[in-house]
């Protein structure tokens, strides 16, 4: 029991205090719209490019500062949504410096810093195509990216063939950060996948159904390689494998949050540690869609 509620009223006045004067400095930061209207101007980009290979169509997005913003797969000329697209739900790389409340990277720009992108390259086919045009299709098409995000640069490209994404990510720190967490490749999925299995290296499977409730229903506390979803209304499937390849911490993990507005799948590291300056560090992402598979998809150790 507390016999000073005078205390109480203070200390809850100072948590409501800094969680106001937090709230007033996002709301004088400008908005990603203009951050990425200085960066359309000087690298000559269109607000958004949609990427569609006859399979998926994919959107890049210059709020998101031409990460991902949404996924569509495509069967018989009909498009079903996988990815989400909402002002909140970001994919790509950020990252969190120690002792700091904000996000930088991707559509996060509360801290007034924003993720700063010097090139970005498309080729379908093969042939380079100058990212002007607001639509590029191709049979293969693959994104090559370069960005600053904080003291990262970051080299970021991916791969559309068929059914399957592949994204790789490489990051080097110009000087010694003090990190929070570090996330790649996030993915908000479609909140009409109910159901999840989840496979660890060891071979460790965990099968669940989503709740909605704003969990992690996976924990925090373990890295898994293959993670798939399931939509048992319609069908769909989908399937991501994440390695780290080179450079990771010594605890490296994968988050998985079941939120009302998606299901986000992200590999998360470097959680309160260092990471040392000029340092590299590589992590590949493979995602496979299934539309209409009729049935989950069992992930399984790779040989």
């Amino acid at each position: 029991m507390n016999d000073n509620p005078n205390k109480t009223v203070t200390m809850n006045q100072t948590s409501s205090n800094q969680n106001t004067a937090i709230e007033q400095k996002k709301a004088e930061i400008p908005a990603p719209a203009v951050h990425a209207a200085e960066q359309m101007a000087r690298l000559n980009l269109p607000a958004a490019i949609t990427l569609n290979n006859d399979k998926i169509e994919l959107k890049l997005d210059s709020l998101k500062f031409w990460n991902i913003n949404r996924i569509d797969t495509i069967e018989n000329e009909k498009k079903q949504n996988f990815g989400i697209e909402t002002p909140n739900a970001h994919y790509g790389m950020v990252y969190r410096e120690l002792g700091s409340p904000f996000f930088i990277g991707s559509g996060h720009c509360e801290s007034g810093k924003s993720e700063q992108v010097t090139s970005l390259r498309i080729f379908a086919d093969g042939k380079e195509i100058k990212p002007e045009k607001e639509t590029i299709h191709g049979e293969k098409i693959r994104v090559e990216k370069i960005s600053n995000i904080g003291p990262f640069s970051v080299q970021y490209s991916f791969e559309l063939n068929e059914n399957r994404l592949d994204e790789e990510c490489t990051i080097r720190s110009r000087e010694t950060v003090k990190c929070h967490c570090i996330y790649f490749f996030m993915h908000p999925w479609s909140t009409r996948f109910k159901e999840m299995h989840a496979l660890e290296p060891n071979g460790n499977l965990t099968n669940l159904k989503f709740k909605t409730d704003e969990g992690f229903p996976t924990g925090k506390d373990t890295f898994y390689q293959s993670i798939t979803m399931y939509d048992p209304d319609s069908g769909d499937a989908l399937l991501t494998d994440i390695e780290h390849i080179e450079g990771a911490s010594v605890a490296p993990k994968r988050f998985v949050w079941d939120r009302h507005s998606y299901r986000k799948d992200y590999p998360a590291d470097y959680f309160q540690m260092v990471f040392p300056a000029e340092h590299k560090a590589v992590y590949h992402a493979s995602t496979l869609f299934f539309p209409n598979n009729g049935k989950p998809i069992i992930p399984q150790i790779k040989q």
